[in-house]
């Protein structure tokens, strides 16, 4: 059961993911940011103000990754939560290079579905290992097997 509701939540966090690179994520004076290119982009505002949000991109996607080891990936999606969620703390980014800022005026769908990929993906993270506690030893020793005859 547990591998169940992890498959599906990792599945709806990409589908939440791909979801926010199609739509606008926030609002300034001056216009809108789309998903993507704020994925393509957001990398080069890592050290200054909101831009340390981008650093949830990278832990989401090694959190996919990692699904199989429960505690890791746990780890990771909590941090790319935080991350995700601390965009919301600023009120200001970076327009451009010579440091100029722009206004947040508002956040959009991109944002949220982008923000709801994390905390999907930890929460599908949190229930697998709380149902992994409740398991027996006899149980996980059971699984494992299963596992290894899977592999052969």
């Amino acid at each position: 059961m547990a591998t169940y509701l992890q498959r599906g939540g990792i599945v709806l966090s990409i589908i939440l993911f791909l979801m926010s690179l199609t739509q606008p994520a926030f609002i300034v004076d001056g216009g809108m940011y789309i998903g993507f290119l704020l994925l393509l982009i957001g990398w080069l505002g890592v050290g200054l103000g909101a831009g340390i949000s981008w650093l949830a991109n990278p832990l989401i996607l090694v959190s996919w990754v990692t699904a199989g080891v429960p505690g890791l990936s746990f780890v990771l999606s909590l941090l790319a939560a935080l991350f995700a969620g601390s965009f919301l703390m600023f009120d200001e980014i970076i327009r451009d290079e010579g440091g100029g800022m722009e206004k947040i005026v508002g956040y959009s769908s991109g944002y949220w579905f982008w923000l709801f990929s994390m905390l999907v993906m930890l929460a599908g993270n949190t229930i697998r290992l709380i149902l992994l506690s409740l398991t027996s030893p006899v149980q996980k020793q059971q699984a494992d097997a299963q596992k290894m005859d899977d592999l052969m």
